[in-house]
């Protein structure tokens, strides 16, 4: 039978950064500031973006994010006209970030740059602005550069340098604990004045090692008192006379309180199990320093140590600055006589005003003194109230912290079937989808009644490709509850992916009854109508879908598959360019774009989005085919057989590529180099009639008859009828000599 050529138009991922080779760079370069806004939380933060050329279209620079921590980052990239392409590469100032991202932006009609941020899931996670200094008016400009300032003021500035491999960081500790005048103690009391916002308070603080610590304050003649021993912590509320008590999850860790005894590195490795990952020179706030970085599993800390001093001046630990300043010698012991913590939303500051080490502490200290034992009331923190935690920081999107607060909810009542669930939706949620099964199993044991469990088995069972046992977890939801429009929606989805599109489609129509106002319901019609090759009647459900507000880029890109089947190419155009234009940087739309300009001859249109896809992606054989035959059709045959070659480079398995460079080389007169790539073709697939007869015709040209023959009536028996007329003409004399 014949192969139809036909390209399928499939969603592509982002692979790769490339240089186009034609650019406007100078639109680019500069100075660019704005806003950057996350998606899940509306979080906004001030964005600067400095743009430099590196090499023809590739570009670097960097980002600075001047409220948040005053922290900058590398970052190297490409332009492609309207299109700009960037990740982050290094950290150079500022506390630690995540440099997985990937932005995309676009210029616009009025000179501003707008973007989207990208995961390493390829998931749009955020959006920026912004505009040239230039373009921006001076009171405007004078207002961000003031705010940029106080961020300056705030937190600092940490430059980040080079790796410093000559340093140890046994002589750091030597250094803090002789030069610095910081030896090991295993007791501490401090007398502190806080200032919090506007409140100033007296601060009185006592450890003792290993994990004792005692904190009182005062504010208008009344003593709030907290204290933490063992896996014990207890606090006395003066404002409603009442000690509350609580189990600790753990045993209380010294090190949490470092902040009043310096960032003690010595402490951090020795006691806390933290490992050197890296050190780095650092300028902070124009002073040179050591910048450490210690890891403890997933948890990091950043300690920065003046290079003369020895002092630690400063750690990031969990989005929090603490400065230590002013350093003093308090009883043979260096001590800072000021600490500033800052975080986002607060700038807190310790005037110490005496610190006295080795003292002798009773453990008395730190427990309940006996007049306020009769106001103990043991506070209770049952199942449900760590599950409700849970839920408000899942909706916060904060799922480290969800995981803790349902852990300790089925810590609480193991019995609760809720719980599981709960804590199986955050591990599905973070891809841990075995995980994630245990829980829902678990669930299930308990509580197998509750629909929504199945439901989500079947998710997590979809993701790990278990496709044929998540089946029946939709099957079980639905037979729980018959109008669970997710369970038929997921199950439609799983058998839609396993091909089986009968199936796939009940689930999808008896939607469409269900909820006649969905477009999605339609659309997945639709789209499982086009797999069956039914595109006619798919395009009436996608615009069916699209009547009903289902109008996404996904949705006209699929449209303009469907008509671009039909082969009403002037209908696909305009659904590519709405698909296009809903998603500017995405590479198959644009591809698709430049493929309905071919079929409509406008090649010089289809070779401008077949090259800007190629800068969205560019590893996308089926452009640099496209562009082949772009110069194929303009007789341009050696740029042709140079792109059919770059697609073939890229995959060697797909036989039109060796078809369409044959017939370039044909046409370049190399007669050879087409008939080995028919050959190649005809490897691949053996059974297109039409590869048989060109090699044929080509075989004739060189002059050999025989074996032009041979390839005439191979192409005649697969049902080449043209075949029949070559055969009478070039081999009937071989046919009666045989």
């Amino acid at each position: 039978m014949y192969r139809i050529i036909f390209y399928s138009l499939t969603f592509l991922s982002f692979h790769q950064l490339i240089a186009k080779p034609v650019c406007h760079i100078d639109k680019w370069q500069g100075e660019w500031i704005g806003y950057y806004e996350f998606n899940a939380t509306g979080n906004q933060y001030m964005m600067g973006l400095s743009l430099e050329k590196a090499k023809k279209c590739q570009i670097d620079g960097y980002i600075s994010w001047p409220d948040y921590f005053n922290s900058k980052t590398y970052l190297q990239g490409a332009i492609d006209n309207d299109t700009l392409l960037i990740r982050e590469e290094a950290l150079v100032q500022g506390i630690e970030m995540d440099l997985q991202s990937a932005y995309r932006a676009v210029l616009t009609e009025e000179g501003e740059i707008q973007g989207k941020v990208y995961d390493s899931s390829n998931v749009w996670i955020a959006s920026f602005t912004l505009t040239h200094i230039n373009k921006i008016d001076k009171e405007t400009l004078q207002s961000w550069q003031d705010k940029q300032k106080q961020q300056v003021e705030k937190f600092g500035t940490a430059e980040i340098l080079e790796e410093n491999r000559q340093i140890k960081i046994g002589e750091i500790i030597r250094r803090q604990a002789l030069e610095a005048n910081q030896p090991s103690f295993s007791t501490i009391e401090i007398t502190a004045d806080a200032k919090v916002g506007q409140m100033q308070l007296p601060m009185y603080i006592a450890m003792k090692l290993p994990n004792y610590v005692y904190f009182e304050t005062s504010f208008q003649n009344l003593k709030l008192i907290q204290s933490s021993y063992d896996s014990i912590t207890w606090s006395y509320d003066p404002m409603k006379d009442q000690v509350t008590i609580q189990q600790n999850d753990q045993e209380t860790d010294f090190g949490q309180f470092s902040s009043f005894a310096g960032a003690d590195i010595n402490h951090l490795i020795d006691s806390l199990d933290f490992t050197v990952s890296e050190i780095k020179n650092s300028l902070l706030n124009g002073e040179d320093c050591y910048r450490i970085v210690l890891t403890n599993g997933k948890e990091k800390q950043i300690i920065y140590i003046d290079k003369e001093t020895g002092h630690s001046v400063r750690k990031d630990k969990n989005a929090e600055i603490e400065y230590y300043l002013s350093y003093q010698n308090y009883s043979g012991f260096d001590f800072p006589s000021m600490i500033v913590q800052v975080d986002l939303q607060r700038k807190s500051e310790f005037s110490i005003q005496e610190v006295s080490v080795n003292v002798p502490l009773e453990d008395s200290l730190f427990f309940i003194p006996a007049h306020l034992k009769s106001k103990v009331e043991a506070e209770v923190k049952d199942g449900d109230y760590y599950n409700e935690l849970g839920n408000e920081k899942f909706r916060n999107g904060e799922f480290d912290l969800a995981l803790q607060h349902y852990s300790k909810a089925i810590a609480q009542n193991p019995d609760n079937g809720i719980y599981y669930y709960n804590r199986g939706v955050v591990k599905l949620e973070t891809e841990d989808y075995y995980g994630a099964i245990s829980d829902f199993n678990q669930s299930i044991s308990l509580k197998p009644d509750y629909v929504a469990t199945y439901n989500r088995l079947g998710v997590a069972k979809f993701k790990l490709g278990d496709y044929t046992s998540a089946i029946p977890d939709f099957d079980k939801a639905i037979a729980l509850d018959s109008a669970f429009e997710k369970a038929y929606y997921n199950r439609g989805y799983t058998y839609l992916t396993v091909n089986k599109y009968e199936d796939a489609m009940r689930d999808y129509q008896y939607l469409t009854t269900v909820d006649s106002t969905n477009g999605d319901y339609f659309f997945h019609v639709g789209f499982i109508l086009a797999q069956t090759g039914e595109h006619t009647e798919a395009i009436r459900y996608y615009e069916q879908g699209k009547e009903l507000g289902y109008e996404t880029a996904n949705t006209h890109n699929y449209l303009g598959v469907s008509y671009y089947a039909v082969e009403d190419y002037q209908k696909a155009l305009i659904a590519f360019k709405e698909a296009s234009r809903l998603d500017t940087l995405d590479a198959t739309k644009t591809l698709n774009l430049g493929k309905a300009y071919y079929e409509l001859e406008r090649y010089d249109s289809a070779e401008i989005f077949i090259i800007k896809a190629l800068s969205l992606c560019a590893d996308e054989e089926d452009a640099m085919c496209y562009l082949g035959l772009i110069y194929y059709q303009q007789e341009d045959y050696n740029q042709a057989i140079h792109y059919f070659t770059e697609a073939i480079k890229i995959t060697d398995q797909n036989a039109y590529y060796f078809d369409y460079r044959a017939r370039a080389k044909r046409e370049a007169m190399d007669f050879e180099g087409a008939i080995e790539d028919y050959t190649a073709s005809i490897d691949l697939y053996s059974k297109d009639p039409l590869v048989f007869y060109e090699r044929g015709i080509v075989k004739t040209l060189m002059h050999n008859r025989y074996d032009a023959c041979r390839d005439f009536q191979k192409a005649r028996d697969l049902g080449l009828e043209e075949a029949e007329e070559k055969i009478e003409e070039t081999c009937l004399f071989n046919e009666n000599k045989q």
